[in-house]
C-alpha cells in the first residue's frame, strides 16, 4: 500500500553514522502570504519575499562543504529541491510531468508505475520557473483543483536546499521512503509532510539527524496554521 495522505510514522531503526554533537535548528518565518493573483503587478513575482533567502539565497560555503570539495570556488551553487506528494493532487504524476523542470520519482519500478499519481516526486526548482510561482500561490476565488494556477494551500511537500545534484539527492532521500522499527517491521515514512516535520526531525537521536541531513543545508515547511500561514527552516548546527 502506498502512504496515506497526512499519515507520519515515527523512525526508529535507522543506521548511526559517524557520531556528530548536532543541535536542530528550527527557525520561523514570520508574515508568510502565498502570492496571489499579482493583479497589476508585472514581472510577477515567483517567491514570496519572506521566502526568497529561505529558498533562494545563495550562502557563502562553509569551512566543512570547503574541506568536502577541496577548494572554495569548486563548491556548487546551492540549489533548491521540492519533494511533492502526489497524492494530495488530482492526476498528480501529470502535473509534475508538465512542470516542465527536473524532476524523478522517489519510488522506482512497478510501484512507481502502477501507483505514480499517489506518490513523492523531487522536482528541482529554478526560481525564475512558472512552476516555482504556481507552488507558492493561493488563489481563494480559483477551484482548488486548479493545479495550473494553485498549489500552495494543498502543502504538497517540503522544500530542500542542497548543494548535491539531482541523482545524489534522489539517492539520498530514497533510502528514507520506508524505514523499519525496532523489530523490523517495515514502514512507509512520510517525510514530506511539512506540518508533521517538526515532530520527525525532534524524535531523530543526533546520529539519525547526522544522516538525514547528510548533503541536506536546509529544509523549508510551509504550511496553514489555524490563524495564519506558517514558514519553518529546519537545519543543523553543531551541538
Amino acid at each position: 500500500m502506498p502512504p496515506a495522505a497526512g499519515q507520519t510514522t515515527v523512525v526508529a531503526g535507522i543506521t548511526p553514522v559517524i557520531p556528530t554533537a548536532v543541535c536542530l535548528q528550527q527557525t520561523p518565518i514570520p508574515d508568510v502570504v502565498p502570492l496571489d493573483s499579482q493583479t497589476g503587478i508585472w514581472p510577477l513575482k515567483t517567491v514570496p519575499d519572506t521566502l526568497l533567502d529561505a529558498l533562494f539565497a545563495q550562502p557563502e560555503p562553509t569551512a566543512a562543504e570547503i574541506a568536502e570539495y577541496g577548494d572554495k570556488i569548486a563548491v556548487p551553487p546551492m540549489k533548491t529541491y521540492v519533494v511533492i506528494d502526489t497524492a494530495k493532487l488530482v492526476q498528480g504524476r501529470s502535473v509534475v510531468e508538465a512542470c516542465d523542470l527536473p524532476w524523478r520519482c522517489l519510488l522506482k519500478g512497478e510501484v512507481a508505475e502502477e501507483l505514480g499519481d499517489v506518490l513523492p516526486y523531487l522536482v528541482e526548482l529554478d526560481q525564475d520557473a512558472r512552476f516555482t510561482r504556481v507552488l507558492l500561490t493561493h488563489l481563494p476565488d480559483v477551484a482548488q483543483e486548479m493545479a495550473t494556477m494553485h498549489l500552495c494551500h494543498k502543502e504538497p511537500g517540503i522544500f530542500i536546499r542542497s548543494r548535491a545534484d539531482m541523482d545524489t539527492l534522489w539517492g539520498h532521500l530514497r533510502k528514507y521512503t520506508r524505514v523499519s522499527d525496532d523489530a523490523g517491521k517495515w514502514y512507509y515514512f512520510r517525510f514530506w509532510e511539512g506540518r508533521n516535520l517538526s515532530g520527525v526531525l525532534e524524535a531523530m537521536s543526533q546520529n539519525q539527524l547526522t544522516q538525514f541531513f547528510r548533503g541536506i543545508a536546509s529544509i523549508v515547511a510551509v504550511y496553514r496554521g489555524a490563524a495564519a500561514w506558517k514558514a519553518e527552516v529546519y537545519s543543523l548546527e553543531e551541538a
